[in-house]
This record gives C-alpha cells, sequence and structure tokens, in this order.
C-alpha cells in the first residue's frame, strides 16, 4: 500500500507543470556493466548481499549448469553472461515484445524507468551522466543553487567501466551478444547513444 501511495504522489508530480524536472541517462552499455559490477562484485555493503541472495541466486540457478549447492547459496560470483541470460529471458517473456516491466530497475531500459515513452511526463531538462558536473550546472542555475562544483561528484567519464565493458562483452558467445545488442537497441536509439568506441569492433549491428 505504501509502494502505491508512493507511486501515485510521484506520478503526481511528474505532471505537475509547476514542477522543475529533470532526469540522467547514461550510455546503455557501459551503464549495464555499471549495474552488473556494483551489485554483484561488491560485498561491502549489506544491500549488494540483499540482491545477491535473491537475484544472484536465481541466475546462477538457471544459467550455470551443475552449479553446486554452495555456489548457489553463497551467491557471491554471479558471471557477467548469467546476469545477461536473466535479462534477456524477462524480455522475452515480456508481452508483444514490449518492456519487461519486473526487471530490476538498475538494469531495465532507462526510456521505460525514467517514463520518457509517456507523454504526461514532460522534463524540462535530460542530461547525461558522462557530462554530469557540466550539465548539472543548468539545474543550479534554474533552482537557485550556487554552481560551485569543488564538491559535486564528477563522473570519471567511464574510463574503467568501458575497459571492463571491453573484457566482458568479448566473453560472451556471438548469440547472446547479439540478443542482448538487440535488447539495448531501445535505449541507444532514444537516448542517441552509440557503443563506446572500445566496444565498436566487439558489437553487432542491431
Amino acid at each position: 500500500k505504501q509502494w502505491y501511495q508512493r507511486r501515485v504522489r510521484g506520478r503526481r508530480v511528474l505532471q505537475d507543470y509547476g514542477y522543475y524536472k529533470f532526469a540522467f541517462v547514461r550510455n546503455p552499455w557501459t551503464r549495464l556493466i555499471s549495474a552488473y559490477v556494483d551489485r554483484f562484485t561488491r560485498h561491502d555493503k549489506w544491500w549488494y548481499g540483499y540482491i545477491q541472495k535473491t537475484e544472484g541466486r536465481r541466475m546462477i540457478q538457471n544459467y550455470r549448469p551443475g552449479a553446486s549447492e554452495i555456489e548457489v547459496t553463497a551467491a557471491t560470483d554471479v558471471r557477467f553472461s548469467e546476469f545477461v541470460q536473466d535479462i534477456l529471458a524477462h524480455q522475452k517473456k515480456a508481452p508483444n515484445g514490449l518492456v519487461a516491466t519486473n526487471l530490476n530497475e538498475h538494469w531495465n531500459a532507462q526510456f521505460y524507468i525514467a517514463g520518457l515513452c509517456h507523454p504526461w511526463i514532460q522534463y524540462d531538462f535530460i542530461g547525461r551522466y558522462e557530462e554530469l558536473d557540466i550539465a548539472s550546472l543548468s539545474i543550479f542555475r534554474h533552482v537557485g543553487l550556487p554552481s560551485n562544483l569543488d564538491s559535486f561528484p564528477r563522473p570519471d567519464r567511464d574510463s574503467s567501466t568501458v575497459r571492463r565493458a571491453a573484457i566482458e562483452y568479448a566473453l560472451l558467445d556471438s548469440t547472446l551478444l547479439r540478443n542482448l545488442t538487440l535488447q539495448l537497441a531501445p535505449d541507444a536509439h532514444m537516448l542517441g547513444y552509440k557503443p563506446p568506441g572500445a566496444l565498436a569492433h566487439i558489437l553487432p549491428t542491431p
């Protein structure tokens, strides 16, 4: 009930033209790698353990042939290929090929999560994570905050994430890689993104 009430309040805010509404998007390929690394390879926060013990266990159990009971129970070493297979399986079950609405928000399509495809949500500003420090200036100015970025987090321009992505994507078999590219294509097209240069020779053309 509380979740539903928060959702209703959130929708009212997004529909209210009196609010200044903004969103930030990210390159779909590096975003997916970042979500995987952050949620399935880190063990320093309790919430990482929660996701690993719930979604991670399912991924290992469903997509790792011969997985031991210890591997499934621990769920501390989910592979990127298992993560990708789980995403594609959810998408395959989506009605009429639409967005899989039951995917975790950290790796579901951004245009769906942010409501960019809904005509009743009119954002005043849409920025890119890769330009977070610069784009935020526009928001600061609009809401009257000081434009001092000394203490504002600067993105790393995805350099480390792109390097990790080049490794992980190269390890996927050709079928998985092509299906994942098709899965990310709507987000990439709507948000105006192309694969990072380091991935150009790895990814097939959707």
